[in-house]
């Protein structure tokens, strides 16, 4: 996390912000699919019947990596319909 200062101001007007206020923490948003990554060689290769790694690197919508959170481990198995 980092923190930003936090400037304001009112029709253009610079409004002066007690310095208590003035550290905002931005934490990420909810995981977002579509800006995720999956990286890993079982994305790119995989034989039938063995285990394929890879990795998901959750991100929000706005590309913040979330770091924290649940982690859920997804086991895929590949067969011949």
């Amino acid at each position: 996390m980092r923190l930003y200062n936090l400037a304001v101001s009112v029709n253009g007007i610079a409004v002066t912000v007690p310095t208590v206020l003035a550290a905002t923490r931005v934490t990420p948003d909810v995981v977002y699919a579509l800006t995720s990554q999956a990286y890993g060689a079982g994305l790119r290769k995989g034989t039938v019947g063995e285990t394929a790694e890879f990795r998901i690197r959750p991100r929000d919508k706005y590309g913040n990596v979330r770091l924290t959170g649940r982690v859920v481990q997804v086991d895929l198995r590949l067969s011949l319909a």
